[in-house]
């Protein structure tokens, strides 16, 4: 069954817009105005995140079965796994995937994790299909020779690879040993962060995230009971996962517009939903608490002479008034208020001087509408 008209154009304007905010280097905080036109309740509710799943949380349900699971949980992004999207060149295929994914209004974040070695046709064969099925990244088990191969490939196809950590003795299981083999090769070799294995090392997932930077493309939430080997996954924050500071981190480190954020439960794999719904509940509650925190901040950066930032005066943001915002990654707020409140002029003067900016199209535009 072919999708609607209407859907496939839902999806294509959000794919672009995406591509088109990564390409000038805006992380999901930048793009909160456009994607509240589309899937705000999902970003509202997550703090401006666009939380997705990792498909193998659901790998007890065939691909339609997960895809139901995920509009069911009202999410709108899918890190596929092997199982459910097996690589192929047969174009069919990939559009059929495509219309369930239309149907359902989800988007594809990323595949994996997928292994590449010295292999270069093997590899380019992948890169193919991800090409052609609109998948930006890939997260991935690289072997030590498969550099320059991949190297060459991302440059090409445009398409980042985002090494994955598997746990105690694994490669890459040091966030430092990621850096020193990724050093010397295209940007887009960068890194998918399972926090959830990082606990199982030993390692601090929020020092992490600082560390890996803006070579950060994906990330697995997941939390363990215990910092060892051998431990049970839990429910996000039940164990080592302190979530409030990942989020902050990601927001600090400025996680891409086009990046993979997947919640990733392993446990109970024939009935995980209730699990799967407590682990949502969690990171919509600190993903609120952390971009709230936000605007607080710059509430109190922006007060003064008794001139509160937010005045209510029954209009809407203009487009200088959100470059400002956007400059303080301010997302979930102005998104639930964007066509109730303004700020004071005086406000506005005294934020652009702290913070030594220069927006003229704000000046121009505060002189023509506020007092």
């Amino acid at each position: 069954m072919k999708p609607l008209p209407s859907q496939l154009s839902r999806r294509s304007f959000f794919h672009k817009t995406l591509l088109g905010a990564a390409a000038t280097g805006a992380t999901w905080f930048d793009v909160p105005k456009l994607m509240a036109d589309t899937r705000d309740a999902s970003l509202l509710k997550y703090g401006g995140f666009p939380m997705g799943i990792q498909s193998y949380s659901l790998r007890g349900f065939g691909v339609d079965g997960a895809l139901d699971k995920i509009q069911e949980l009202e999410l709108h992004h899918v890190e596929f796994f092997r199982m459910h999207f097996p690589p192929t060149p047969d174009a069919s295929k990939i559009e059929a995937m495509n219309a369930k994914l239309s149907q359902r209004d989800i988007s594809i974040s990323a595949h994996g994790v997928e292994s590449f070695s010295s292999d270069h046709q093997a590899n380019e064969t992948f890169f193919k299909f991800a090409k052609k099925a609109g998948i930006r990244n890939i997260s991935a088990n690289p072997q030590p020779d498969s550099f320059e191969s991949l190297n060459r490939l991302v440059a090409q196809y445009n398409i980042r690879i985002a090494i994955h950590n598997h746990g105690p003795g694994a490669l890459y299981d040091s966030p430092l040993d990621g850096l020193k083999a990724v050093a010397g090769y295209d940007k887009r070799i960068g890194f998918c962060a399972d926090l959830g294995h990082y606990i199982r090392s030993g390692v601090d997932p929020v020092e992490v995230v600082y560390q890996l930077g803006d070579r950060l493309y994906g990330i697995h939430l997941k939390d363990f009971a215990e910092q060892k080997k051998n431990t049970k996954g839990v429910i996000l924050g039940r164990g080592h996962l302190d979530l409030n500071g990942v989020f902050k981190a990601l927001k600090k480190i400025g996680f891409p517009a086009d990046g993979a954020l997947s919640l990733e439960y392993e446990e109970n794999p024939e009935n995980p939903m209730d699990d799967i719904r407590a682990c949502l509940q969690v990171a919509a509650e600190s993903a609120q608490r952390v971009a709230m925190g936000s605007v607080s901040a710059l509430h109190a950066s922006c007060e003064f002479s008794g001139s509160n930032i937010f005045t209510s005066r029954g209009s809407s943001f203009s487009p200088a008034w959100m470059k400002l915002l956007r400059f303080h990654r301010c997302t979930s707020y102005w998104i639930r208020n964007r066509d109730s409140f303004t700020l004071t002029r005086r406000c506005l003067r005294e934020c652009m001087l702290r913070h030594d900016l220069s927006i003229p199209a704000l000046d121009a535009d505060l002189a023509d509408r506020i007092p």
